[in-house]
């Protein structure tokens, strides 16, 4: 009896626990639905967002390669820009020595008319005083000529009248 009581427990045993696994079974495969309920939701959740995130990505490859492609262009247009200066300073450089050389000629031309004007002047300056002397001494002859003139005229006079006072007197008598 002891043995069919330990045996009815033992089945009383067995099927509550069969019980309370089919029970914990049932439970389980409902949180297993759940679960896979979450799982597709996340994975749902997890496919659109790295959908998004490609859709992102893409946007900004998109725009990092038109970035990219107008960073090229401005860089080609830099060098096309940088070459165009260097040959503008390269030619402004040729202008700029030929002006120099220009402008060393002109001074040296200058130089040597500012010289030739001052031999000039020096030359005139001396003539200048050449005639001045000329001129004085012209002028000292005028003078000493026009005084013995005047001596000459005066004393012809003295004379004339002389002689006229002599002629008049001879009439008188």
């Amino acid at each position: 009896k002891q043995l069919e009581s330990v045996l009815r427990d033992v089945r009383d045993t067995k099927s509550s626990v069969t019980r309370d696994v089919s029970n914990k079974i049932t439970d389980l495969r409902g949180d297993i639905q759940s679960l896979g309920s979450e799982v597709e939701r996340v994975k749902t959740q997890v496919q659109r967002e790295l959908s998004e995130e490609k859709a992102r990505a893409s946007a900004n490859l998109v725009r990092a390669q038109a970035e990219m492609e107008r960073v090229r262009e401005e860089k080609e247009e830099a060098k096309t820009r940088t070459k165009d200066l260097e040959a503008e300073v390269t030619s402004m450089m040729r202008e700029s020595e030929q002006l120099v050389k220009e402008k060393d000629e002109l001074v040296k031309e200058v130089n040597l008319r500012a010289q030739e004007l001052v031999t000039e002047r020096a030359d005139a300056e001396s003539r200048r005083r050449q005639a001045q002397q000329e001129k004085e001494e012209l002028e000292r002859q005028v003078y000493l000529v026009s005084k013995d003139r005047e001596e000459a005229l005066g004393k012809f006079r003295l004379e004339r009248n002389t002689w006229n006072d002599r002629v008049r007197e001879a009439n008188h008598k």
